[in-house]
């Protein structure tokens, strides 16, 4: 978690009120965003001053039209109509589950300064706003250093490659560094990790948080259900309609139809991983960014259009 420093206060002195607010609500999140003035003219591309200042009431929790009118005291028309705008431009994720809207506001990295740039706009000159991406994730650095190296919650953790180390000169690798220590000590926790493990399986229940939340750790939970139909609908629920990737193993044809007219993805993988979708051991091509939220699926230099792709891996293939 990021604070707004004295000496970035003063740095800022002639910044709106609104946008100091909004960085400061940007900060509730484990990974926030370092004030910079770069970073106040990003901002004030993607948002006006009367949007920070709503934004920067929002909860970090979902929240409904509802909810969001009554925190900012006007009628909830009025509040929906600033929230749709808002999820227009991507600034906002909005989710429809049972003729119900939820929203939620998106992190910085991994959100809404990626969405922004996921389709060609007339709104904004996104020349300028990558410079500016550029300068503040790359050259200032601080972005960068406190997404990955500091707070309590980090984006990423670099562990030592312990076999790869030279004998000669003695290097001392502290066992907080060593990836075999905290599989050894994991009993700790109830959890016995054998030598060698790359990924970890568990079973929970179907309300396990670990099935609802994106992990970005090699841990994949596993639920059990009574049939085939039963698991489709749960996948459907669990990829909160994003239309990201989906994946599903199976040797019959109509499954496999039923699930990829269902889950409506960008990327689905029939019987392979799921970056077979991506080229590696199926079609499709290598791509950085899939642009799901806003509708064009797997993005390059040369197209912005969305290309749907289903791979199948092994049986019925023909090459």
């Amino acid at each position: 978690m990021v604070h707004r420093s004295e000496g970035a206060a003063i740095a800022h002195h002639t910044v709106k009120q609104g946008y100091l607010n909004l960085v400061d609500r940007l900060n509730l999140f484990p990974q926030g965003a370092p004030p910079s003035d770069l970073l106040y003219r990003i901002l004030k591309m993607l948002f006006s001053e009367r949007e920070a200042q709503l934004v920067a009431q929002l909860p970090i929790r979902p929240f409904t039209a509802e909810r969001a009118a009554t925190t900012w005291k006007m009628p909830v028309a009025l509040a929906k109509a600033a929230l749709d705008e808002l999820a227009g431009r991507a600034i906002l994720v909005d989710i429809v589950n049972d003729d119900e809207t939820t929203y939620t506001l998106p992190p910085p990295m991994a959100g809404f300064f990626e969405f922004s740039m996921m389709r060609v706009r007339g709104d904004l000159d996104q020349k300028v706003l990558a410079e500016l991406f550029f300068e503040y994730l790359n050259v200032e650095e601080d972005f960068i250093k406190d997404l990955f190296t500091t707070g309590e919650t980090q984006l990423g953790r670099t562990f030592v490659c312990e076999e790869s180390l030279p004998p000669d000169p003695a290097l001392d690798v502290l066992d907080y560094e060593r990836a075999t220590q905290v599989a050894e000590t994991a009993s700790h926790i109830g959890v016995d990790v054998p030598d060698g493990t790359k990924i970890l399986l568990c079973e929970v229940d179907r309300d396990h948080p670990l099935l609802w939340t994106e992990q970005l750790m090699p841990v994949i939970p596993l639920v059990r259900v009574k049939d085939a139909q039963t698991a489709i609908r749960l996948g459907f629920d669990l990829e909160h309609g994003y239309r990201h990737t989906a994946m599903m193993h199976s040797r019959n044809i109509d499954n496999l139809s039923e699930m990829a007219r269902l889950m409506n993805c960008s990327l689905f993988v029939k019987n392979g991983p799921s970056y077979a979708g991506l080229g590696k051991g199926g079609a499709g091509f290598t791509s950085f960014t899939i642009a799901s939220p806003t509708g064009e699926g797997l993005t390059r230099a040369r197209t912005f259009t969305r290309e749907r792709r289903c791979t199948l891996v092994d049986r019925f293939r023909i090459v």
